[in-house]
């Protein structure tokens, strides 16, 4: 079993691979993305509190149960009537964690779905908001979540934000970068890596690692490349729409008797 500060390059290919294995059959991106979080998790859990993977995907394109969360969570904002078909909703496709109950994201209170309605939406998800802002440039109210940041890189077709302590570190306006300080410390959180892409069709992802490790920039900017591998392992269910679930085939048309 692995930690993330001693994970070597040869290591790290050797993952990539594997999830790239692993990924590559999954006829939906959250099947993919829970098969590559069981890995890492199997692979770091002396490291890893929790691992979760979120994706941008338009309300209509819900499942039921994400659908009645993104009303839910846009009534308790009395928004209701900002909310349509095209609404682009982050939802949690993946979550592996320290407890069974993390390993479920139906089991999530407040971050099943959440709606990209303005800059408060983001309340509920602080750090994937911050990625997002950076991978959804076309999005004005958006991309103004950069003045939020605090350790970063970016690269050509990825992301990278780091908090290197859960526990001190503050945003740009003074605020908890990870505002649950209960979750960090009762979970001994340390550096936490939000690592997202884009695909062409401007589908967004976003995997949040919480570790107990104590992590460099230079040893976080190694794991960058996850997010590169599991785009391209998943590239063609996304560009399908088959994100959430396996949308029906079309009910086939009776043959013309002309």
């Amino acid at each position: 079993m692995a930690t993330f500060a001693d994970y070597s390059l040869a290591q790290l290919s050797r993952l990539r691979g594997e999830l790239q294995t692993l990924a590559s059959p999954c006829p939906t991106f959250r099947e993919a993305a829970e098969a590559c979080l069981d890995r890492l998790y199997a692979e770091c859990a002396e490291a890893l509190v929790l691992g979760r993977v979120y994706v941008t995907v338009p309300y209509a394109f819900l499942p039921e149960r994400e659908k009645q969360f993104t009303r839910r969570v846009a009534a308790e904002r009395n928004v209701s009537e900002k909310l349509s078909d095209d609404t682009i909703v982050v939802a949690l496709a993946a979550s592996r964690g320290a407890k069974p109950e993390w390993s479920d994201p139906a089991n999530s209170r407040g971050r099943l779905a959440v709606p990209l309605l303005d800059a408060s939406s983001l309340e509920r998800i602080p750090l994937v908001g911050r990625v997002l802002g950076a991978t959804m440039s076309d999005v004005p109210w958006l991309k103004k979540q950069e003045t939020l940041i605090l350790k970063e890189s970016t690269g050509k077709m990825s992301y990278l934000l780091m908090v290197k302590d859960a526990r001190t570190e503050l945003t740009g306006d003074g605020r908890k970068a990870v505002p649950d300080q209960a979750f960090v410390n009762d979970n001994n959180v340390r550096t936490v890596l939000a690592l997202g892409g884009r695909y062409l069709n401007a589908t967004s992802l976003v995997m949040v690692l919480f570790t107990t490790e104590d992590l460099t920039q230079e040893q976080a900017n190694k794991f960058t490349t996850l997010v590169n591998t599991i785009k391209a392992a998943t590239m063609k269910p996304v560009m399908a729409g088959k994100i959430l679930f396996e949308p029906l085939a079309e009910p086939a048309r009776p043959a013309s008797k002309l």
